[in-house]
């Protein structure tokens, strides 16, 4: 899949890129300054990504609804889905 950005739109500077296998699975996680305009972007208020990360609402749901924001490719949410949603299981484990 490659790198996707995690963004908090109300905090500025606060932004995430993700880099993730072809099985779904998180190959890197690093604080970045700039974003890269020409990758995946998620974006969502800190609220939203707390309703994510506590599993109140699913990664295909939050896009759809707009509680999170994205830029990219469709095909990415549809095959990927699923394991943005492991990635809010393992955040609360870790949170």
């Amino acid at each position: 899949m490659g790198k996707v950005i995690l963004w908090f739109s109300d905090r500025q500077g606060v932004s995430v890129c993700s880099e993730w296998d072809d099985q779904g699975q998180i190959v890197s996680l690093e604080l970045i300054e700039e974003m890269d305009e020409s990758l995946p972007i998620f974006s969502a208020t800190r609220e939203n990504w707390e309703r994510f990360v506590n599993q109140e609402i699913g990664a295909v749901k939050a896009v759809m609804t707009g509680l999170i924001d994205y830029r990219g490719s469709m095909t990415i949410i549809v095959k990927y889905g699923r394991h943005f949603d492991c990635l809010a299981e393992v955040a609360q484990k870790v949170n």
